[in-house]
């Protein structure tokens, strides 16, 4: 087997590896969303309030913060999970892949694509529910 870097071969292992772990990862965005409707649901309470008064700034940085990190965590444990069955380590090594390719997705599943995801699922969710004459959005 090459031992560098081919993007076919790297597309073709992507494939596999989201093919077989769709189902988990995306119950994790739906548990991360579920989230992310909760601190929305809090700060709905807050502005639809009876004695409220005034323009009311809702700042998610921190909501969006929790929410990307349990999401890089949820997303990163199907990395390895491949590792967690004598049957499915033996087949995962034995995948003609290189090492940077392996890495590479790892990389991808763990970090940036839980970040992407996670952030565009708070901002579509926020400006659903925002009222713009009683709240603004703060980031």
């Amino acid at each position: 087997m090459n031992n560098t870097f081919d993007l076919r071969r790297f597309g073709l292992y992507a494939r596999k590896e989201l093919s077989e772990n769709w189902k988990p990862m995306a119950l994790s965005m739906v548990a991360v969303t579920v989230i992310i409707c909760h601190h929305i649901y809090q700060e709905w309470q807050s502005v639809h309030d009876i004695n409220y008064k005034g323009n009311y700034t809702v700042k998610i940085a921190s909501s969006l913060g929790v929410c990307v990190i349990l999401g890089i965590l949820l997303a990163s444990s199907f990395v390895w999970k491949a590792f967690s069955d004598k049957k499915d380590t033996f087949a995962a090594l034995t995948l003609p892949v290189s090492l940077p390719e392996r890495f590479l997705l790892a990389w991808l599943i763990a970090i940036p694509i839980p970040t992407i995801v996670v952030s565009a699922i708070s901002q579509i969710l926020w400006r659903i529910v925002r009222h713009p004459s009683r709240c603004s959005l703060q980031f």
